[in-house]
């Protein structure tokens, strides 16, 4: 039995019941014509269902003994810590610098966390923002936050 893992499964779990409850006060809709709460509802089902898997996985003990926690294995707390805080100065930047240099330094530090070197993280970040920018504002024609009032 992992305590950490018991106990990020029920955290996740009130987490994931918060956002199905919003999801119906949003309205969910069809499949063919889905209401702002539909896709919420859907992720919130299917954590749901990954977090009671994994609470009576390492409730009952019914996983190979030798494996270690995919938290303690794959995710270094330091980092889960420093990705979310980027996020959370994502969100804060992105109405006042703009769609195209928030997401820029946002993906160069998520590249850079991943350790790739920095001309490689450069590149891609570039390369990601531009093609999404496309994507959105000119495929798609979502408008996007404004950068510095400039595009």
């Amino acid at each position: 039995m992992n305590r950490l893992d018991i106990i990020s499964g029920v955290i996740f779990l009130a987490l994931a019941f918060l956002v199905l409850m919003h999801a119906f006060t949003l309205g969910l809709g069809k499949l063919a014509q889905p209401q702002p709460g539909f896709f919420p509802f859907w992720a919130a089902f299917f954590l749901i269902i990954f977090c009671l898997s994994l609470i009576s996985e390492n409730i009952t003990g019914k996983k190979n003994k030798s494996e270690t926690s995919f938290f303690l294995r794959e995710i270094i707390p330091r980092k889960s810590f420093l990705i979310v805080l980027s996020l959370l100065v994502y969100a804060l930047l992105l109405p006042r610098l703009g769609y195209l240099p928030a997401t820029f330094f946002l993906l160069l530090f998520l590249f850079m966390t991943a350790r790739i070197k920095i001309w490689g993280a450069l590149i891609k970040s570039l390369l990601a923002v531009i093609l999404s920018y496309i994507l959105f504002q000119y495929l798609l024609k979502t408008p996007l936050p404004q950068t510095l009032g400039i595009l």
